[in-house]
Parts: structure tokens; sequence; C-alpha cells
């Protein structure tokens, strides 16, 4: 295992030292751009008559099921949260039941590599900002294949690295330095 997959695979604990101020930082990182981004997910949810069973890893805070929960209230019947940083979850539990959403929204401890899910059980699985801390992309990506039903999709929300030389150096500085 490399340098860097061993650190994507203790992430977790870096997220649980930065859970109460991750959303007001990722919305700074994204220039507020990551609700248009999130809808734009959401607009790409498949159709299906009797409701969505919507899987999101890397959770979080639960900002992306809880957006889609609302987005589209009618067409999710069930989603479930799965994060392995517990800091992050707490918070994403606190905003599910301050807005009142438990009995469609479950937040999970879980490992996107190795998901504790029968085969074919969701209709749709989503990860926002979080295939970057992936120790094993190829892996993952095998789950969420394995997890979803016949017509169901896998939707993937990531930042990009800028073209712009200067803008790329200062967001790269940022991550490096002052995020972490």
């Amino acid at each position: 295992m490399s340098i860097q997959d061993q650190s994507k695979s203790t992430s977790y604990e870096m997220f649980n030292r930065i859970a109460k101020t991750y959303d007001p930082v990722n919305r700074m990182l994204s220039f507020g751009l990551d609700v248009r981004w999130r809808k734009k997910v959401g607009n790409l949810l498949p159709q299906r008559e009797n409701g969505l069973d919507l899987l999101d890893l890397a959770t979080g805070t639960a900002d992306q099921v809880l957006f889609l929960c609302d987005q589209h209230p009618k067409t999710i019947q069930t989603a479930l949260g799965m994060d392995l940083s517990e800091g992050m979850l707490n918070i994403g539990r606190q905003k599910v039941s301050e807005r009142k959403m438990e009995h469609k929204i479950t937040l999970k401890t879980g490992d996107a590599c190795s998901l504790p899910l029968e085969d074919s059980s969701f209709d749709a699985v989503t990860i926002s900002f979080g295939i970057r801390n992936v120790p094993d992309v190829p892996k993952a990506l095998r789950e969420m294949y394995r997890i979803l039903r016949p017509g169901g999709k896998a939707l993937i929300l990531e930042f990009a690295i800028p073209k712009n030389t200067v803008v790329r150096m200062g967001h790269l500085f940022y991550l490096r330095h002052v995020f972490c």
C-alpha cells in the first residue's frame, strides 16, 4: 500500500477533526457552486414508478442526501448515508433530526470499498466530494455496481483541479496547507 493509499485509508480521522467546520469550508471551496452541482446530481437520478432507494457514500454531514430528499420528496422512498467518520455522521444525524427526516434517512458507519449491503439493493448510489479519499477506487466502483439494481445509476460529484495555473496553485495551496 502506498503512502497516499495509507493516508486515504485513515482520512476519516482527519474528517473527525474537521467535522464542525466542514460544511462552511466546502461552500467556500466551491464558491457556493456545490449547491448547483448537487441539484444537477438530483436531476440525473433514475426514474422509478415506485420510488427510489438511494445510497449516499462518503455522506459526511449528510448534505447531499438531505438535498436530494428535499429536491425529490416523492421520488426517494428511503435513503441510506454511509461514511467512515463518526464525527461527520454525528453532525449529519443532528441535521436529519432537526429536519425530521429520520423516517426516510438513515446514517451508518460504512466503507465504500466493502459495503455491508445486499446485491441489487439500491436504485441509485451517490458520492459527493468523497471519491478522492477512497483508497481503492476500482474496488469502490465494483461495490457500487454490485449493490445497484438493474437500470440503477452511480453518480459521482467531485472537484476538479483548475486549469488556470494561478488558480490551480492557490487551490492546491489551500487544500494542502489551510484546509488540513
